[in-house]
């Protein structure tokens, strides 16, 4: 088990390196074909990618726990209908209540049977599957949190969907309406919207503190020059 979350762990790191590399790329590239100057960048970066792992890993502790629990409780039920029947054909007298009893004990190991395989199932496709197939696009959309800061504006990376190609935006920062700091118990999350009131993009931190990350005051600095940006925070 120690052999897989390490092999996992490294999966899911890799997924991370993957996205981060694609997206910088696609997002240098859009910020020459607009002949702009990078700044700064804002990342979470690799500070909050050991946060994410333990965090995902668990959830997937939680989820094998789960299964395993089921597999336990349906396990004793097949027994203990196991010891039932056998003692049913041992104690009962007459042959009709007798056979009635075996039916009906046949039919409920049968269906337990089923429950118990179907958890089996489960169990294996957790353990071998569900702490990466369910983790990737989380990795994969904290490697693609990069925010870079040109002298004209923003360019963000969108959060993947189905597995396309980057998707990246261009915000200039007339057209930034809001840069919003909301703290939870564990992470941060600073949210970027236009001045439409659409959400452009979310960028979970690690922790209730951001102060390691000065580059994001300077992006609140340089939008806060637009008389449309107003700059929130927000506690919860």
């Amino acid at each position: 088990m120690m052999l897989f979350k390490k092999f996992a762990d490294q999966v899911l790191r890799k997924q991370f390196a993957a996205a981060r590399h694609t997206v910088l790329a696609e997002l240098r590239s859009l910020v020459a074909t607009r002949g702009d100057i990078i700044e700064f960048e804002i990342t979470p970066g690799p500070a909050g990618l050991d946060a994410l792992c333990t965090s995902q890993k668990k959830i997937w502790r939680e989820d094998v726990r789960s299964e395993f629990a089921r597999l336990c409780g349906f396990s004793i039920a097949a027994v203990c209908l196991a010891c039932v029947a056998v003692l049913s054909i041992v104690r009962l007298d007459g042959a009709v209540v007798r056979c009635a009893a075996i039916i009906a004990l046949g039919v409920a190991i049968y269906w337990v049977q089923g429950k118990l395989w179907r958890s089996c199932s489960g169990l294996r496709t957790k353990v071998n599957q569900g702490y990466k197939s369910a983790s990737l696009d989380v990795f994969t959309n904290h490697g693609r949190s990069i925010w870079l800061v040109g002298s004209r504006g923003v360019y963000v990376a969108l959060n993947a969907v189905d597995h396309t190609a980057p998707q990246c935006e261009f915000l200039p920062f007339p057209e930034i309406g809001d840069v919003t700091i909301s703290r939870f118990e564990g992470e941060t999350l600073v949210s970027l919207w236009s001045s439409a009131g659409r959400l452009v993009r979310v960028m979970i931190f690690p922790g209730q503190t951001i102060d390691n990350t000065p580059d994001l005051n300077g992006l609140v600095t340089r939008a806060h020059r637009s008389p449309m940006v107003e700059i929130g925070v927000a506690t919860a």
